[in-house]
């Protein structure tokens, strides 16, 4: 990133390396570190003493349009089932990655089999969060929902599954235009040509459903995709579907925080930790409430309604105990 980028810039640089560090699944990017060049050589142009940058995992690969055995659908089912599979954790762990496209999607050979990983959290955003949005993501993949502002969910995802296949077995998008109000456009209210194919009816037929205009039309989640593709769900892939531990549409943990800030009568101590390593201690005595052992000195209070301070603690993770 340039070292002059704006503040907002440098913070959703910041808030993607914390989301894909909360993350874990194998067809996910792996990142390692944060921080900001010290020194640079003299005759790399490309590169600012200051600029902030995210180390990640090395992943010898190409992108996906240039992966030489994409019109071979055994190995194209392979792809989308690993495409699918990191969907459906992402949708489970309450996230919509928004930004699904060929560029995003590395795959290696293994074994004369691809293997794939997702690149580019930038987009990614909370489904709680989809209330209050703005638009974000590439043209050519936007789902209708979108592009009209309405409440939306994870199947804004799917819809770009089915822009990208459908580039993929017709080698072109479903609107060609240069002009990107053209191509909303047409998102919203055109109907897209299935012509012949060298790939099978039945790809074909999952590629139409996943581009439906109404989302309730779609898929309900991602393994429904592999359900009509007959892709088997086996033990190796569904032992990477739990959830991220992250707080992230949790509206169950948000009322009963809730409840602990309103209610002035309870002796609870609660602790809350962040993907960041950050952790918070709440506690309440009738008398005093006093800091948990290892919490940093000096309590945050908040006023309750009735006048009280309210205590609530923070301290930080060692550094050994960084989470995943």
């Amino acid at each position: 990133m340039p070292v002059d980028s704006s503040y907002e810039e440098k913070h959703f640089f910041r808030e993607e390396y914390f989301t894909l560090l909360s993350l874990d699944h194998p067809n996910i990017i792996k990142p390692f570190e944060i921080s900001s060049v010290l020194i640079k050589d003299e005759e790399d142009d490309e590169i600012e003493v200051g600029s902030p940058f995210i180390l990640i995992e090395y992943f010898n690969s190409v992108e996906l349009l240039n992966y030489k055995n994409l019109t071979n659908e055994k190995q194209l089912h392979s792809i989308i089932k690993q495409i699918c599979s990191v969907l459906f954790y992402l949708h489970q762990s309450n996230y919509i990655y928004y930004d699904l496209k060929a560029e995003n999607i590395l795959v290696s050979v293994k074994e004369n089999n691809p293997a794939i990983k997702l690149i580019d959290f930038g987009f990614v955003g909370k489904v709680s969060e989809s209330e209050c949005f703005v638009i974000r993501g590439t043209p050519n993949y936007l789902a209708p929902e979108v592009l009209k502002n309405e409440t939306h969910d994870h199947r804004v995802d799917l819809y770009a599954l089915g822009v990208l296949l459908y580039k993929i077995t017709y080698d072109k998008f479903p609107y060609q235009s240069s002009n990107e109000l053209e191509i909303y456009k047409a998102h919203l209210e055109e109907e897209i040509e299935f012509g012949e194919s060298i790939f099978s009816k039945r790809i074909l037929k999952v590629i139409e459903r996943l581009l439906k205009k109404d989302p309730l039309e779609r898929y309900s989640n991602a393994l429904e995709v592999l359900a009509d593709l007959d892709i088997k769900i086996d033990l190796d892939m569904t032992k990477d579907f739990i959830p991220a531990k992250v707080l992230s549409g949790r509206k169950d943990v948000i009322n009963i925080i809730n409840t602990y800030i309103n209610d002035q009568n309870s002796n609870e101590v609660f602790t809350i930790t962040g993907s960041r390593g950050e952790a918070v201690h709440g506690a309440r005595e009738r008398a005093r409430a006093k800091p948990a052992a290892g919490s940093q000195p000096g309590p945050r209070s908040q006023r309750s309604g009735s006048g009280s301070m309210r205590p609530i603690f923070c301290s930080m993770s060692s550094a050994s105990s960084r989470p995943r």
